[in-house]
């Protein structure tokens, strides 16, 4: 998991934690056609996500996420990622904004 963070709790702080990241985007795509697997309480996803930024440039961001479930409500997501692919495609600006953070 490449955040430096401790992480985001709860729906307030995982919803301002995407915005923070995904709303300075002027396209966003899951690319379908890869894995899921279910065991129990525990869904794994692996993906691609497409970021386009206004200034032009694009990452294919591949994800390996986890989620647990209770009921009909997701109680644990964790994201596995390469910062490396995010931070040599983002532009300078998107960066400086994800610095401040969300809280």
């Amino acid at each position: 998991v490449p955040a430096p963070e401790e992480g985001a709790f709860g729906p307030t702080e995982v919803a301002a934690r995407l915005r923070l990241g995904l709303e300075p985007l002027v396209g966003y795509e899951h690319v379908p056609g890869w894995r899921i697997i279910a065991q129990g309480h525990t869904v794994v996803t692996e993906h691609v996500e497409r970021w386009t930024w206004e200034s032009g440039e694009t990452v294919d961001l591949p994800f390996v996420s986890i989620h647990e479930l209770e009921g009909d409500k997701i109680t644990r997501w964790w994201d596995y990622w390469d910062l490396g692919t995010l931070m040599n495609a983002a532009p300078a600006s998107w960066v400086e904004h994800i610095m401040v953070g969300y809280k």
